[in-house]
């Protein structure tokens, strides 16, 4: 780790103490509980109806599907799948949406930011991860390919506009 501060290349999520991944989701979960569904989602306009309604969201950078799950279970019209590179949090996201009784419209998959499989997708959330991603660039050109093109964000309006 010594070696990563003086190259500036960084450490991977998975070359970390699997201390830091046991402390994650107690560290993270209230916060989802408490905002998630009662703040988060109805500041994103339209976005709640569409969950109401069903939606189909990917959760990148999921962990330990924390997020996932509390969407799922507020949004049961709506199917979800996590994806992180990081193969033991998806096995633990997976038990835990098992445990839920949320496995019938939450799966769990291994795949990185910058692949995750996929197309069509209402939502796409990256949960306090961005910023520990090797390419955050790459992931949000990946996310924005992926989403459902019919985006009715200012930004994308103007650019679709032709004079």
């Amino acid at each position: 780790m010594r070696e990563a501060f003086r190259n500036g290349n960084g450490v991977a999520w998975s070359e970390r103490d699997p201390g830091l991944f046991e402390g994650t989701e107690p560290f993270f979960g209230p916060g989802y509980r408490a905002n998630l569904v009662s703040s988060w989602i109805p500041a994103l306009d339209g976005v709640e109806a569409k969950l109401r309604r069903g939606a189909r969201v990917a959760d990148v950078g999921c962990g330990h599907g924390a997020s996932t799950l509390i969407l799922a279970e507020a949004f049961p019209k709506s199917t979800f799948i996590g994806y992180d590179y990081h193969e033991s949090l998806i096995a633990w996201a997976h038990k835990a949406a098992v445990k839920a009784g949320l496995n019938r419209r939450v799966t769990f998959e291994v795949a990185s930011s910058t692949d995750f499989p996929g197309n069509g997708f209402d939502l796409v959330a990256c949960f306090d991860c961005l910023h520990d991603m090797g390419d955050p660039v790459g992931a949000t050109r990946h996310v924005r390919a992926h989403l459902r093109n019919e985006c009715s964000c200012p930004e994308k309006r103007r650019r679709g506009r032709t004079r």
